[in-house]
């Protein structure tokens, strides 16, 4: 029969054939809490030109995972995540082996965002450009994994930001091929990054990035730099850097050289080209 009283459903695996499991089933049902979305690669065009899925839903922790399949539409994985466009205000999101290069409304709209807490994104290999995550005011869980065509961690710059990333709290970037640096500049000096909160940052096998970002004290964000120098990362306080062939200077500027006032563990492995240790 048809659970339409449900209202937890944690995990929910799409079938691949018409006798299965279909993401139009959820379409009625009024869940709460948690949901995570897999074998999406399953999905039809059926299933996603239904009306949203995410009405009528209270999902704070939201999660979708495709599987590796030659024969699926990738065209889909947009719709799917649109799809279920969520009507409260998520605080967990995770995305795994999306093969789309744009992200739905939803993710992009910082309104709707504005309660997440952490962010997931994995094997994400088609993704270009992130949405503006340094605007987001809750998020302080950051990790980005197998993102083999993402070239800044910030694009699109905003020169109104006055704050940058003013919650995070833990940064893991993994395996980003084409990283080229962290704040892409259009036109004009642009701003540059501060972290004022975060206190761990992990960076693994990340072969282009060569430098880590400037500080500037601007805006809000100088109220974090008082007594720390000058450094975006004034509350780091573990650092860990594996496998980065291209790493040469602790910012853009050969003058600068950034402080960790904080710093309690630092763990530095196979950066050939990176001469000194961070002060």
């Amino acid at each position: 029969g048809h659970l339409t009283s449900l209202q937890t459903l944690t995990y929910f695996v799409v079938g691949n054939n018409s006798g299965c499991s279909s993401i139009g089933e959820l379409r009625h049902l009024k869940l709460q809490g948690q949901l995570q979305l897999c074998h999406l690669q399953n999905v039809t065009e059926a299933d996603v030109s239904m009306s949203s899925h995410g009405e009528g839903k209270d999902l704070t922790q939201l999660s979708f995972g495709w599987k590796d399949d030659h024969n699926e539409v990738i065209d889909l994985h947009e719709k799917v995540l649109d799809a279920f466009t969520p009507n409260s205000r998520l605080k967990i999101l995770s995305v795994d082996s999306y093969r789309s290069s744009n992200f739905p409304t939803w993710v992009t709209n910082p309104t709707m965002m504005q309660d997440l807490i952490k962010l997931q994104l994995v094997s994400c290999t088609m993704c270009e450009s992130l949405p503006q995550l340094w605007q987001l005011p809750s998020l302080e869980i950051l990790h980005l994994e197998g993102l083999q065509s993402l070239q800044y961690l910030c694009s699109g710059v905003d020169n109104s930001t006055s704050s940058t990333f003013p919650k995070l709290r833990e940064l893991i970037l993994v395996d980003l091929k084409s990283l080229n640096g962290w704040w892409e500049v259009k036109g004009g000096p642009g701003q540059k990054l501060v972290f004022p909160l975060l206190e761990i940052l992990s960076i693994d096998s990340c072969s282009n990035l060569e430098n880590f970002p400037d500080a500037v004290i601007f805006g809000e964000s100088s109220q974090f730099l008082d007594n720390k120098g000058n450094s975006p990362f004034p509350a780091l306080k573990n650092l860990k850097l594996h496998n980065l062939k291209s790493l040469k200077a602790w910012g853009t500027q050969e003058r600068y050289q950034p402080i960790f006032p904080q710093l309690e563990n630092a763990n530095i492995m196979e950066c050939p080209e990176l001469a000194t240790l961070p002060e």
